[in-house]
């Protein structure tokens, strides 16, 4: 469970930490958060089973089934 809710709320916390999130009160993450700098944070702060970063897969699949992984970072 700490993969997917204790990282990503330290995640935030830290984004929260650096000013990087300014709005205030309740709103859904989309409306707040960057999501290129939840996946750069990851990958640069984040270690598990002593591997650094995060292990976040984007995958797009087509009208047609065809699976295609997609690269952040290029």
């Amino acid at each position: 469970m700490g993969e997917g809710t204790g990282v990503p709320a330290a995640l935030g916390a830290m984004l929260m930490a650096m000013g990087k999130i300014r709005e205030k009160g309740v709103c859904p993450p989309e409306g707040c958060v960057n999501p290129m700098e939840v996946v750069e944070l990851a990958q640069t702060k984040v270690s598990v089973g002593g591997k650094k970063g995060f292990p976040i897969v984007v995958e797009h699949i087509d009208k047609n089934g065809k699976m295609e992984k997609l690269d952040l970072f290029n």
